[in-house]
């Protein structure tokens, strides 16, 4: 208990800086053809709107996509493909430690005045599964030579099952026609915006079809737009900055990248009880109780961090000091914590970090290893301690 009561009051009268904080803000950024939102000018938005042959066609670089169905019998006649390529380019340098919350596609509705829904629209979205070229993609194929497995991308192998479902809303044509310039928000899973920020190659983008049964035919302007760039697509990621991990460092007990009075409360709570406890660090595997071997091995560590988000932090160290006979946990220091960690193993043949005489040892912590120690007593090869002199 003396010694608990000792290890609280040091504790409690050392200040030092605490762990790190998480990242719990969010960053938004937004990716639309031809516009800066604050990550450069965007130009990497593709998106085609493929039509059933016998339809009527879709000019070549139309301002427009088009989302239609045969209502009597909900054949698929007009769908629209968007990928939004080369995210990750358009993020600042921590892009790839990002995770996703949130991410949405941004649709502005077209209308001049002549078109009407009659009844409800629904627009689906369904992640394509199928590589596609906008300049080679039509109904009946993805690329040059190379065919969907269904025309209009119709296939398993094509399009997954719908990540969304968006109603225009039914409308009165003239009471409450709808209107140009309203603006349609697609929510895309998180997950599945991750992967087109990790791996390009994930990132065949979305298609967009009129749920079955639903309305006869959307709407909205392209990327091709040129009168208005805010009605271009627009998608939009919130993301929250990921912390990446810090490297273990042995007498971090709660885990928080730190060597400080935290880890310290957690040791006093633990102390002279003999249940492998995590303040049991002595050694790698420990000794099965929490001592005085444990408080010396934990204090060689006092106020290291291992933080990869503070400069501060050195843990594990750039470069390793030259070994000193003595240096039992190598911390560039022969001095007291040595010394503790000797007398824990005095007499003791287990073959120890102790048994130090003649290099390999002898076997058994004795006065030949306690000798060797005293050869080298308060020696330092610590780089950074101009006055530390052993090794050079």
């Amino acid at each position: 208990m003396y010694y608990r009561v000792i290890l609280w009051i040091m504790a409690l009268t050392v200040f030092t800086v605490g762990g790190r904080a998480a990242a719990d803000e969010t960053l938004t950024f937004k990716f639309q053809e031809d516009v800066d939102h604050g990550q450069g000018v965007y130009k990497d938005c593709n998106d085609v709107t493929i039509n059933k042959p016998g339809t009527v066609p879709i000019a070549e670089l139309s301002p427009y996509i088009y989302i239609n169905t045969d209502y009597a019998t909900s054949r698929e006649w007009y769908n629209t493909l968007i990928r939004f390529d080369h995210l990750a380019n358009y993020l600042p340098e921590q892009g790839l430690s990002l995770e996703v919350v949130e991410a949405y596609l941004t649709l502005t509705f077209y209308n001049d005045g002549s078109y009407q829904p009659a009844v409800e629209a629904e627009v689906n979205t369904h992640p394509v599964l199928k590589s596609w070229n906008g300049t080679f993609t039509d109904w009946n194929n993805a690329d040059e030579n190379v065919a969907w497995e269904q025309p209009g991308a119709q296939g398993s192998s094509d399009r997954g099952e719908p990540h969304t479902s968006v109603g225009m809303g039914e409308r009165d044509p003239f009471t409450d026609p709808y209107k140009g310039g309203e603006k349609f928000d697609f929510a895309l899973p998180p997950e599945v915006v991750q992967s087109w920020l990790a791996d390009p190659n994930d990132n065949k983008g979305i298609i967009m079809v009129i749920k079955p049964s639903t309305g006869p035919s959307v709407q909205f302007y392209s990327s091709d737009y040129e009168d208005d760039l805010s009605y271009r697509p627009m998608l939009t990621i919130i993301a929250r900055e990921l912390i990446p991990p810090c490297e273990p460092i042995p007498a971090d007990l709660n885990n928080d990248c730190y060597v400080n009075h935290i880890d310290l409360w957690m040791m006093s709570a633990q102390w002279l009880e003999c249940t492998g406890g995590s303040a049991d660090i002595y050694d790698d595997d420990g000794d099965g109780c929490v001592n005085m071997l444990d408080y010396a091995f934990f204090a060689g560590l006092w106020l290291v961090c291992s933080d990869p988000t503070n400069d501060r932090c050195t843990w594990p160290p750039v470069v390793k000091c030259p070994p000193i006979p003595g240096d039992l946990n190598e911390d560039c220091y022969v001095n007291l914590i040595d010394l503790w960690m000797m007398t824990g193993q005095w007499l003791q043949c287990t073959g120890g970090s102790a048994d130090i005489y003649d290099d390999g040892g002898d076997g058994c912590v004795n006065l030949l290893d306690y000798a060797r120690l005293a050869s080298s007593w308060l020696q330092c090869s610590d780089y950074q301690n101009s006055r530390c002199t052993w090794g050079k």
